[in-house]
Formats: structure tokens, sequence, C-alpha cells
């Protein structure tokens, strides 16, 4: 009997000691799953071909932006389309993304509760 690769559950450890949870397909994760770092940073979402892809949620573990928070969409493993940065210093972002930084129309909130609003294009 042959095993539709789509519903295995995987279970991952690598020697880094990342870790992944989650549905997987010929051997990746493929659909939702779980993947947590040594440094405490996690993501769980959703996942194509072994990259972030779909709706998620990535928490910064240790170093520089420990305690931030990105939830909303991700293509080819970057942040893409609508989406809210949470920074552990009260500072927000809810707004558009392409390749992981802010990119069209959005909101700074700052911690104080004063708002602006954003229109940015990079490439």
């Amino acid at each position: 009997m042959m095993t539709n690769e789509t519903d295995i559950k995987l279970q991952l450890i690598l020697p880094d000691g990342n870790k992944y949870v989650g549905e997987s397909k010929n051997g990746r994760p493929n659909g939702q799953g779980t993947s947590t770092n040594p440094d405490g940073s996690k993501y769980e979402g959703e996942w194509k071909d072994g990259n972030f892809n779909g709706l998620g949620t990535f928490t910064y573990g240790k170093g520089e932006w420990e305690g931030d928070k990105y939830v909303g969409g991700y293509k080819d493993g970057k942040k893409n389309g609508q989406g809210t940065y949470s920074s552990f210093n009260g500072d927000n972002y809810v707004g558009e993304f392409k390749n992981w930084r802010p990119n069209g129309q959005g909101t700074y909130t700052n911690p104080d509760g004063s708002k602006f609003d954003s229109v940015s294009s990079r490439m």
C-alpha cells in the first residue's frame, strides 16, 4: 500500500537544535507546522516546499529583536502581503510587507499611542 506523503506528520530534530513538527510532503515541511529554534524563536503556520508560505506567526528569540512578533503573510520564506509587526517596546506596524520589509500602505503606532500612516516602496 502506498502512503500519501502529504498526510504524513513529520517531526525533525536537526543537529543544530532546530525542531519542526507538522505536515510534510516528500520529507519537507508542507502544510501546517511549527518550527522552534535553540534561541527561542518560533514559527507557527503554513509551509510550502520547506519554506514559510501562507499565513503564520513568527516570534523572535534571543538577540536584537527578542520578544518581537510578526503575524501575517509569507511567500517563499519571506514576509509578504498583509501583516502586523509588534515590537517588544510597544512599537507596532500594520500594513503591507514585501521581502521582509514594510512596503506599500501601513500604519505605525508608537508606544505613546501616536500614529502615522506610511506609504513606502522598496525593491
